[in-house]
């Protein structure tokens, strides 16, 4: 057996769902294939709920949890305290919640089941009289009981545990909450009510997919598998099976205490070798064994893609931030992005999405990101950040070190990019991108997008001045990149924003499911500068000479940013001379847009940068 390293870091992870194993303190020992599954994370009952009327509650909670499909509902155990004036009890199942007339009177009509119950004080168990199989859709389980009069307990007779989850407690009375209505959020909690699970087996543990590994050749690579215990035994060893490259090993994982109930997590880390040759690599991993007994579960195996790369491409990581001139705290990002500007002026792509000033053009709902806060950022879309301090908890910059952290990640292909302006239509930008893939790709899972860029935007009018919390600021004083905002007042106007966002789009291409690496895949866009505008119809185009485009390659899989790269806009037909004095570099680029290593002969685009950084388009015929 070929021994790799296997570093465990065994993690219980927070669920809702709180299971027994075999017994329990609030009823009749559970019999064999049995569980408990509640809401209450195992803190038992936590608060109590009432409308304070003599009324009919009906109480019911949503079983959504995949961990359950396939399994059977037995019965329930129903919180009660002071049952006396109360009576009708019965607990029931239901596909959906539903309301009949009876009596001239909306009542619950539960389609699955229903049966009568005793109420009486502590745990209420009821056992149907048949077994119901949860599938995928769920199954409401719930319980209801007529108040007749008020005293002591019995204003607020439904019992709770913490941590309100939606469909957690819905709720329907006869003379308040006329239509069923889901009130965990607004009430603070969920119903404490335990179901009855059964037919489950004893000893069971599902490994979850795991994600493709990419890894260049002969480097060791960590990948993260989580386990979900499905077992009523719990578990407390597990046995694993490694495979990859024809090698294989097993490994013995012992588990700590807090991890072994039903339907709870484990992860754990294992190395993958290095692996010598460029290619795509299959690797399994298969729980064979829990609590020393065969796995019976039929998901105990994983495979995933283990990439691996002779070559690598260039990894330009993209940070995007998201901010907006009312927020007195945003400053930072922008002097965050300049800096990474000037650091890094060739690799670095900065994005600035504005939220409700003059350079807002999408609500926050169609940010490609989650954004909890102003400023927030994130780099490549996986990975959440500040624009200036970075991972820092101090005053200092630091996001620098997120950033060249992201790029050294491999990407899985390179990725160019160019965009002119077009000669017939001075609105429009042709914008063309070519992705090299370094491996073949078999159901290939990325699109390209494209953002319009502009620099140096301004303007008059609030929507363009900076609130700024730094005026004055003493932590700060000795930062020498936050000086002029230190220095300013609590609103700084005749500001130049940069990186900012004023359109996007996807590939006019799609890729094909399936080609080769190494072959080129050309994808097109047609920006429309008209449409570049603000969220009121101001248009964002300021001058052309500003306007830079980024193509970013994604994993519509997650969503991540795996490449990117920037152009100028170009303007083929040249903006003004500039004498040979000035002319510090050139590049050349061909017709369609590809910078060239050197001119070729026949017609092309030279762009000559001056010492103030100026850049010059103009087309030349090379002999």
């Amino acid at each position: 057996m070929y021994l790799i390293k296997s570093y465990l870091l065994l993690v219980s992870l927070c669920c809702f769902q709180w299971v027994s194993a075999q017994g329990t303190e609030t009823g009749t020992p559970l019999e064999e294939g049995e569980i408990i599954y509640s809401l209450d994370n195992g803190n038992g009952v936590a608060d109590k709920y009432g409308t304070g009327k003599k009324e009919n509650y009906d109480i019911a909670i949503h079983l959504a949890d995949r961990n359950l499909v396939g399994l059977s509902i037995m019965g329930m155990r129903i919180p009660m305290q002071g049952t006396e004036n109360i009576s009708n009890m019965s607990a029931w199942l239901s596909s959906e919640l539903t309301l009949e007339k009876k009596d001239n009177k909306d009542v619950n009509a539960p389609d699955i089941t229903s049966k009568a119950a005793t109420p009486h004080e502590g745990y209420v168990e009821v056992r149907f009289d048949n077994p119901y199989t949860i599938t995928a859709q769920g199954v409401y389980a719930g319980y209801s009981f007529e108040v007749a009069a008020i005293d002591g307990n019995i204003a607020k007779p439904v019992l709770l545990s913490s941590g309100a989850k939606d469909g957690g407690l819905y709720l329907h009375t006869s003379r308040t909450y006329r239509k069923w209505e889901d009130k965990s959020s607004s009430i603070k909690g969920n119903s404490a009510i335990q179901i009855i699970v059964g037919k489950v087996n004893a000893n069971a543990v599902e490994i979850c997919p795991i994600k493709p590994i990419d890894t260049q050749a002969n480097v060791e690579n960590t990948v993260t598998c989580t386990l979900i215990n499905k077992g009523y035994k719990g578990a407390t060893s597990i046995d694993c099976l490694y495979e990859v490259d024809g090698k294989a090993n097993e490994q013995h994982i012992v588990v700590p205490e807090t991890a072994i109930r039903y339907g709870n997590e484990i992860s754990f880390n294992l190395v993958v070798p290095g692996i010598a040759r460029q290619g795509v690599y299959p690797m399994r991993v298969t729980v064979t064994k829990v609590n020393g007994e065969a796995n019976d579960v039929p998901t105990a195996s994983a495979t995933c893609k283990v990439n691996v790369y002779e070559d690598i491409v260039k990894h330009r990581a993209v940070l995007e931030e998201y901010t907006g001139t009312w927020c007195g705290y945003c400053p930072r990002g922008m002097v965050g992005l300049e800096k990474m500007n000037k650091l890094f002026p060739e690799d670095f792509i900065g994005i600035s999405y504005h939220c409700n000033d003059a350079m807002s053009i999408m609500n926050p709902d169609d940010y490609p990101s989650i954004v909890t806060m102003y400023p927030y950022a994130w780099i490549d879309r996986v990975k959440p950040t500040d624009a200036y301090t970075g991972d820092c908890t101090d005053t200092s910059f630091g996001v620098d070190k997120v950033w060249e952290k992201q790029c050294k990640t491999i990407a899985p292909a390179d990725i160019t990019a160019s965009a002119f302006i077009d000669e017939n239509d001075g609105e429009k930008i042709n914008v063309k991108a070519n992705v090299s893939f370094v491996l073949p790709q078999d159901q290939n899972h990325y699109k390209v997008e494209f953002v319009l860029l502009a620099d140096s935007l301004h303007g008059e009018g609030s929507g363009w001045v900076q609130t700024n919390d730094y005026s004055g600021a003493n932590e700060w004083a000795g930062d020498e990149d936050m000086k002029k905002f230190v220095e300013a007042g609590d609103k700084v106007a005749g500001l130049r924003f940069n990186d900012v966002i004023i359109a996007r789009a996807d590939a006019d291409n799609s890729f094909p499911s399936s080609f080769e690496g190494g072959v080129p895949q050309e994808m097109t866009c047609r920006f429309d500068l008209q449409k570049a505008m603000n969220m009121k119809g101001v248009s964002l185009v300021q001058d052309k000479k500003n306007l830079r485009v980024a193509a970013l390659l994604i994993d519509t899989d997650n969503g991540a940013i795996k490449n990117a790269n920037k152009t100028k806009v170009l303007t083929p037909s040249g903006i003004d001379a500039m004498t040979t004095a000035d002319r510090q570099s050139s590049v050349y680029y061909d017709l369609s847009g590809r910078q060239m290593a050197r001119p070729a002969k026949g017609i092309c685009i030279k762009a000559d940068t001056d010492s103030r950084g100026r850049t010059v388009y103009s087309k030349v015929l090379v002999n």
